[in-house]
């Protein structure tokens, strides 16, 4: 359940460097390490390197993994974090979270045809080619 991720996520005035106005374009990887508690680690990411694009991130908590994505863009026009009080914006993208009970079904989800379309070939094929260097790295359990 998406609500066992959204209990990790923490309020708290933005960080040292953050402008008045809020975020900045592209900073949402950043927004979600603030965000969340230190408890939730991020297994792998990815972020289209490009003034526009996707980002997704795997995270692990309490024996689950989660599959977490966006978009984001060059200016407060076009990128939905820029110039937002980031907990709201983070909170609102775990609409599209989705929940794993093992890192293989991670793997198989990002594999699939039948995966959210907003997984481009790229973009999957990049989260499981970290995911299998972390398992690898870290001799993390595949469970």
């Amino acid at each position: 359940m998406i609500e066992d991720l959204k209990k990790y996520l923490i309020n708290k005035d933005k960080p040292n460097g953050i402008n008045n106005s809020g975020w900045y374009a592209g900073g949402q990887l950043d927004a979600l390490r603030y965000y969340f508690d230190e408890k939730v680690k991020i297994i792998a990411e990815y972020m289209e390197d490009n003034y526009q694009g996707e980002c997704s991130a795997l995270l692990f908590v309490d024996n689950k993994y989660f599959l977490w994505r966006d978009s984001f863009g060059s200016c407060s026009g076009c990128d939905g974090l820029e110039d937002e009080n980031g907990y709201e914006y983070i909170e609102d993208t775990m609409t599209s979270v989705k929940e794993f009970d093992k890192l293989e079904s991670v793997i198989d989800y990002l594999s699939s045809k039948d995966r959210d379309f907003l997984y481009s070939d790229e973009v999957s094929n990049e989260l499981k080619s970290k995911i299998k260097s972390t398992i690898r790295t870290i001799g993390c359990d595949r469970k």
